[in-house]
């Protein structure tokens, strides 16, 4: 078994649970058509598609003996991933701290970053329009209310 199996397996399992919590979100009287839990299940349908997407790639693949430097590379490859899944569960933690703004602007600079970017201006504008844009079409386009943070209340209590 290789590492994109084992990746596609642990990304079918996450979208089976995800979407299992999904379907447990509460409906309410001011829900459309698509309800609170549609778009929770769209992203667990796309993210069981893609995950078994990959193990079937890995199935397909013709399996090669791995060198040495092979090991190595698969070893960082663990790491790299587990350093992703780090910047998610942090984004998930901090959300209800610092808003869904200013989060995903974070977590945009973030994951520049440590995939090799240089802290500089271009990446700043990049995290800052990418969260707005991002934003614009939840909050705005989609009419899907994101989490405020703490912002509302310190603005709330300054004007007091």
């Amino acid at each position: 078994m290789n590492r994109d199996f084992l990746t596609g397996a642990i990304g079918l399992s996450l979208a089976i649970g995800y979407y299992v919590a999904a379907s447990h979100i509460a409906s309410g009287q001011l829900a459309d058509e698509v309800g609170p839990d549609g778009l929770p299940r769209i992203y667990a349908w796309l993210l069981g598609v893609f995950s078994l997407l990959l193990c079937v790639r890995a199935l397909l693949q013709r399996v090669t003996t791995a060198t040495t430097a092979g090991d190595v590379n698969e070893i960082h490859a663990g790491f790299s991933a587990l350093g992703i899944l780090f910047i998610a569960g942090a984004y998930v933690a901090a959300v209800p701290v610092l808003g869904y703004t200013l989060t995903i602007a974070f977590v945009i600079a973030v994951a520049a970053l440590y995939q090799g970017g240089r802290l500089s201006w271009p990446l700043a504008f990049t995290a800052a329009f990418g969260a707005a844009a991002l934003w614009f079409v939840f909050v705005y386009l989609l009419h899907i209310a994101q989490p405020e943070g703490i912002w509302p209340d310190l603005i709330e209590r300054m004007r007091a």
